[in-house]
């Protein structure tokens, strides 16, 4: 069933893949954040709205993308780098909306 979400990647049908850190690299964790850094920094930025970088009441793909890559290095002290991989970068869809 996996297989047929990822199936068709080449058709450009919107797919964000966003990883932790890179497929060499290691995940950060800490029990002061109960979480990985990757996950702290993905609920820090829409719990507390951190990642509507905008500042429009609106948090897409794009922002969570950037909020990710600039804080989880921050957090790691440049140890650890979220990577991600988007197959259409005009479906920037919203992920959360005020």
């Amino acid at each position: 069933a996996l297989k047929m979400v990822f199936a068709d990647l080449k058709e450009n049908n919107g797919i964000t893949v966003i990883s932790s850190a890179g497929g060499a690299d290691y995940a950060v964790e800490s029990d002061i954040w109960e979480n990985g850094a990757f996950t702290y920094c993905m609920i820090q930025g829409l719990k507390n709205k951190k990642s509507n970088l905008g500042q429009n009441g609106v948090v897409t793909v794009s922002d969570i993308l950037k909020y990710l890559q600039i804080n989880v290095p921050i957090l790691t002290n440049g140890y650890q780098i979220p990577t991600y991989r988007t197959e259409n970068i005009e479906n920037d869809f919203i992920i959360w909306k005020k």
